[in-house]
């Protein structure tokens, strides 16, 4: 299958490019972490997770539509482009108001307050440098797409070393997230326009009229989403206090440093399920299928592998200090296979035109959040946080797979599937266990390689299954995969 190819490749670039990306993320929220201390490492944490919540109110769904539409006719990608930039150049200064006026009314510190004014600016610079990228992913140009986000990183790690080596405050490091989103701008309106299409905001009011609304839906789920994702730095804040923000999100980045798995792969598969959503819907339950499960034999062992080696992840990263985070990881990990999976189920609503239906589901997850975390962070602080939201993922995975099979009549066997996945990581888990007292590395070479030992001994993989992965790596071939 042609489809299955294209994904491969589109999904080694970005996976390559965002291993690098999210390592340059991890290495810069390690450092803040360290320099800061868990009491300055939870302000800044607070700030960054404002600042993503009105990322989204400033994108709106936006770059959802616009990437899925664009894929499906490319020649329409400069009336989607100049009217979708305007848009967002709108929704950018509404969302810095409101973020202004927001953070005015939490009584927090004057540090806090101006560093979240550098995040409201950008926040506006986000939102158009994404706007680039939804372009290049509709093209299926996600090189385009990595080498814009590795620069963002690279200068906003560039720029918070040098903060820390002149001893800055917060408000230098929210700066640098700035000044990276304003190079991320440029570097895709160059890249746009000499590939794709020239920015000459040429707008079509009613079109801009047609293309707000029809964005809605996707704007509902993705504010939904973050605010599932987020609101609990939010209430662990105001409830709790920055210290224990700082506990939580130590925990929380390490587990977000794995989403890039999850990420990678849906950029590359979406322009293709989208593609066939209408013209060949055998492929869309193939390709929903088999995500399904690579993204359950990906996500369980990593699971289990960090309940294991919580606390050695812990103090390896970010020293003694932050001991109060280990069990918050051992909780927050067993998330990733929810998270890995409901990712594609969303994905494949989105391809069909079914983001209505999701949003309502999106939108009880989200309620159910808030719900859950004001129940138990009064009492159990961050542990409660963590287990609310494995609750709620469990909740969604659950209701997204009924949409699906309501909506497309396509149905996963998960049932089938997870045996042999759960049975793999269960050998994994004891032998790690058993030889904790190795060096952290070759531990995990060791988990590693018994793991995907014990998948090919129970015959995990079918015939598509090896078809699919030897054209990601031809060495199989050679032998005799």
């Amino acid at each position: 299958m042609d489809v299955a190819n294209k994904v491969a490749r589109n999904s080694v670039i970005t996976i390559a490019a965002e291993s690098v990306n999210k390592i340059l993320a991890l290495i810069l929220t390690i450092a803040i972490a360290r320099y800061m201390g868990d009491y300055g490492f939870g302000r800044y944490s607070f700030v960054v997770t404002m600042m993503m919540i009105f990322q989204i109110l400033s994108d709106f769904g936006l770059d959802g539509l616009t990437m899925r539409e664009v894929a499906k006719n490319t020649e329409k990608t400069g009336l989607y482009l100049n009217n979708a930039l305007f848009l967002k150049l709108v929704l950018g200064i509404i969302s810095f108001i409101v973020l202004a006026l927001a953070i005015n009314l939490m009584n927090k510190p004057l540090e806090i307050v101006y560093s979240a004014y550098l995040a409201g600016l950008a926040v506006l610079f986000y939102s158009l440098a994404n706007t680039f990228a939804a372009i290049f992913n509709a093209h299926e140009r996600l090189d385009s797409r990595a080498l814009l986000l590795f620069l963002s990183r690279l200068t906003v790690l560039v720029l918070s070393f040098l903060a820390i080596t002149l001893k800055s405050g917060l408000v230098f490091f929210i700066a640098a997230i700035l000044i990276s989103e304003i190079l991320r701008t440029i570097v895709g309106w160059l890249i746009c326009e000499k590939r794709f299409a020239k920015v000459n905001f040429k707008l079509d009011l009613m079109f801009c009229r047609r293309l707000f609304f029809a964005a809605i839906p996707f704007g509902v789920i993705g504010m939904i989403a973050l605010i599932y994702f987020k609101i609990d730095i939010v209430m662990l804040s105001l409830m709790k206090g920055d210290q224990v923000v700082g506990w939580y999100s130590a925990a929380y980045a390490l587990l977000a440093a794995l989403l890039f798995i999850t990420e990678a792969y849906n950029l590359s598969i979406f322009p293709a399920l989208s593609r066939y959503a209408d013209s060949a819907k055998n492929l869309l339950s193939f390709g929903w299928e088999r995500s399904v499960k690579y993204l359950l034999l990906i996500s369980l062992p990593i699971a289990v592998g960090t309940t294991v080696l919580a606390e050695r992840f812990i103090i390896l990263f970010y020293s003694r200090d932050y001991e109060p985070s280990i069990i918050a990881l051992r909780i927050l990990i067993w998330t990733l296979p929810w998270i890995f999976v409901n990712s594609i189920n969303m994905r494949v609503l989105y391809a069909t035109d079914k983001q209505r239906e999701a949003a309502i589901i999106a939108f009880i997850s989200m309620i159910l959040n808030v719900i859950f975390n004001f129940v138990l962070i009064p009492k159990y602080s961050y542990v409660g946080s963590s287990f609310a939201t494995i609750a709620v993922e469990v909740i969604n995975v659950l209701a997204y797979f009924w949409l699906v099979s309501r909506l497309l009549g396509m149905k996963v066997n998960a049932i089938s599937i997870l045996p042999r996945p759960l049975l793999a990581s269960a050998v994994m888990g004891v032998l790690i266990y058993y030889l904790n007292f190795l060096n952290l590395i070759l531990l995990i070479l060791i988990g590693t390689v018994s793991y995907f030992t014990v998948l090919m001994m129970i015959g995990t993989f079918d015939g598509e299954d090896k078809r699919i992965l030897r054209k990601i790596v031809p060495a199989l071939s050679r032998m005799g995969f």
